[in-house]
C-alpha cells in the first residue's frame, strides 16, 4: 500500500510535500511533535479511541481529521468518545457506494476546536 500511495503522490507532483512513514501508528503518535493541519486516520478500528487523544497534541485548532470505516463495530468507542468531547465538532457520514456496506464504511469528519 506504502508503493501505491507513493506512486500516487509522484503522479499528483506531491512527492516533495508529503511524507511517507511505513510504522507502527500508535507508537508513532508519541514522538510527533510536528502540528497538522489534516489527519486521515485508517488504522485498526480498535486503536482508533486511543489514536484520538494523541491528536489533541498534533492536530491544530481548526485542524480537520477525517477517520475511515467508523461504522465498524470496533470503532464504537472512538464514536461515543468523539461525540461526547466539546475539543471536537463531528459528524459520520454514511453512503451506499458501489461494492461498500454503509454499516462499515462511513466517515468520521471531525473538527478539533
Amino acid at each position: 500500500m506504502a508503493d501505491k500511495a507513493l506512486k500516487n503522490f509522484q503522479a499528483a507532483g506531491l512527492q516533495k510535500r508529503i511524507e511517507l512513514r511505513i510504522c507502527d501508528a500508535l507508537q508513532e503518535l508519541t514522538h510527533i511533535d510536528t502540528v497538522f493541519d489534516l489527519i486521515f486516520m485508517d488504522i485498526e478500528k480498535q486503536d482508533y479511541q486511543l489514536a484520538l487523544q494523541h491528536f489533541q497534541n498534533c492536530l491544530r485548532k481548526g485542524g480537520l481529521l477525517v477517520a475511515d470505516n467508523v461504522g465498524f463495530k470496533d470503532a464504537d468507542g472512538f464514536n461515543r468518545a468523539i461525540a461526547g468531547q466539546p475539543d471536537w465538532r463531528s459528524v459520520s457520514l454514511f453512503s451506499y457506494l458501489p461494492h461498500h456496506s454503509p454499516e462499515y464504511d462511513g466517515i468520521c469528519l471531525a473538527v478539533r476546536q
